[in-house]
């Protein structure tokens, strides 16, 4: 592939001239930006999901812990008839029945992740006392009993979640730094809008003062008889046209500050006017290296690596449906009884227990042969549309890299077309006033400085939104050139 220099210039000049006046907060874009990661509740949306995700992994990581569980019912009490044959008489008789007891039991169980089963020690202890005719008190110990459950044929898990679960904690921390860099975007896009219709807004005060002059003038003349009432009419069509757009970009700078602070949820303050700096370090990217990144970093390619890991798993456990099901208990324990409870510990005798239990299916008329079948199928489709979505992919970024070049363009020739413009139209302003050009001249000069500083505004913010739309691709900082980080100490200590 053939190497495409996109060079990034961010060499702004000072949108809003003149000093902060009175009451007014000034603000970057870097200011805002950090207000919108505080504010913003979309990101806070994407910490949230980066939370679920990091406890799904958390939870994994506990649940391979050993497990300690007490189980215990302190009092138990019964009192019933119970029905008994009587040999002497040949009769069924009640008798009553009353009795407390009370058990206590320690387990320490854990998971083998490798082969899908448990294994678990436990001791226990019980008491029953009973009273009646004959009352008697019966202790129950079992010292120790290790147990262990392992299905032989069964689908694991365990397995495929240890695969599984670490690509999606990674795709979880890249994708809120994704996040981070596309509220930027969002931020970019709405603060330039402020920035123009702000800067517009400036404009059409000085040309509504212009026009307020000109008027003026326009009368004096006309009673000298040196201009004609056409002429005088013209300027007051000047002048109502001139408030007309005065008015117009009063309400666009009206909602472009609410559709900014709406985002910031009513935290962007008060008597706020936008700022930016007038010069930012060039940045020099390689469509190639631009590709290396984004294929190194960017968490779409660890959601088609997880994808292709679930459809393994969904074929693995296809395979062990409806075949031979076997598994393995084993046990083995001590266990005694007594009076009193030091002799329900004394010499304990050893128990001894095992089993396998089998289930082989025998006819199902080729059902399982035909599910498992059409599940391959719709997973081949599915590794095959997988492609196609990296193709896609990667043919939108180089059509993004081959956007910027041509934004690039945009941007210098429409800072050069709105100096030409301004210079152009400071010009014809002297030459109206001296007489050698018509009204209507200056209105179409005047029309097309404020094109040339429309597309000048327009310019800057798709510079600035392409930029950090590259940044949530490559997730790798353009200007320091260094890959972007997020401190998740904090988010993760939540949990």
């Amino acid at each position: 592939m053939n190497k495409v220099v996109v060079t990034i210039f961010f060499v702004i000049t000072g949108l809003l001239a003149g000093e902060k006046s009175s009451g007014q907060n000034v603000l970057s874009l870097e200011e805002v930006l950090v207000l919108a990661k505080e504010y913003s509740l979309e990101y806070q949306e994407s910490k949230n999901a980066f939370l679920a995700d990091y406890w799904a992994y958390k939870e994994f990581k506990l649940n391979l812990l050993p497990k300690i569980n007490l189980n215990t019912t302190p009092v138990s009490a019964q009192r019933r008839l119970t029905e008994r044959y009587d040999f002497e008489n040949n009769v069924d008789i009640y008798r009553e029945n009353k009795s407390i007891s009370s058990n206590a039991g320690l387990t320490v169980s854990q998971a083998l992740p490798f082969s899908g089963g448990s294994i678990s020690i436990s001791s226990n202890l019980s008491r029953s006392q009973n009273f009646g005719m004959q009352d008697y008190t019966v202790f129950s110990s079992t010292p120790f009993r290790i147990s262990l459950s392992q299905p032989l044929f069964a689908f694991n898990s365990y397995k495929w979640d240890k695969q599984e679960l670490p690509i999606k904690l990674k795709k979880a921390k890249r994708k809120l730094i994704q996040a981070e860099q596309q509220l930027n975007q969002q931020v970019a896009k709405l603060y330039f809008n402020l920035v123009k219709s702000f800067q517009l807004h400036k404009l059409a005060q000085k040309e509504d003062a212009n026009s307020d002059s000109l008027l003026i003038q326009g009368k004096a003349l006309l009673k000298l008889h040196e201009i004609t009432p056409l002429e005088l009419k013209e300027i007051q069509l000047k002048k109502t046209n001139a408030q007309i757009n005065l008015d117009k970009r009063q309400q666009s700078l009206i909602d472009a500050q609410f559709q900014l602070n709406k985002l910031l949820r009513g935290h962007l303050p008060k008597n706020f006017i936008p700022s930016i700096l007038k010069n930012i370090p060039a940045v020099e990217l390689n469509a190639t290296e631009i590709l290396e990144k984004v294929q190194s970093r960017n968490p779409f390619y660890l959601d088609i690596a997880q994808q292709k890991i679930d459809m393994q798993r969904q074929l693995a456990q296809a395979k062990k449906q409806d075949k031979l099901n076997a598994s393995l208990n084993l046990s083995y324990g001590l266990n005694q009884q007594g009076e009193n409870f030091g002799a329900a510990y004394k010499s304990p005798l050893d128990q001894q227990s095992g089993s396998v239990s089998i289930s082989i299916p025998l006819f199902k008329g080729g059902v399982n042969k035909g599910k498992l079948l059409l599940i391959q199928r719709n997973l081949e489709m599915e590794a095959l549309k997988l492609e196609a979505r990296v193709m896609d992919f990667e043919q939108q970024l180089s059509n993004k890299v081959l956007e910027s070049i041509r934004d690039q363009n945009i941007f210098t020739n429409a800072l050069q077309s709105r100096k030409l413009a301004q210079e152009t139209y400071q010009m014809k302003q002297q030459q109206y006033q001296l007489g050698r050009m018509t009204l209507q001249e200056l209105n179409l000069t005047h029309i097309e400085m404020l094109q040339a500083e429309e597309n000048y505004l327009e310019s800057v913010s798709n510079f600035w939104s392409n930029y950090y739309e590259l940044q949530s691709l490559t997730l790798h900082d353009l200007i320091h050139d260094q890959p972007l980080q997020v401190d998740f100490e904090p988010l993760m200590k939540l949990l």
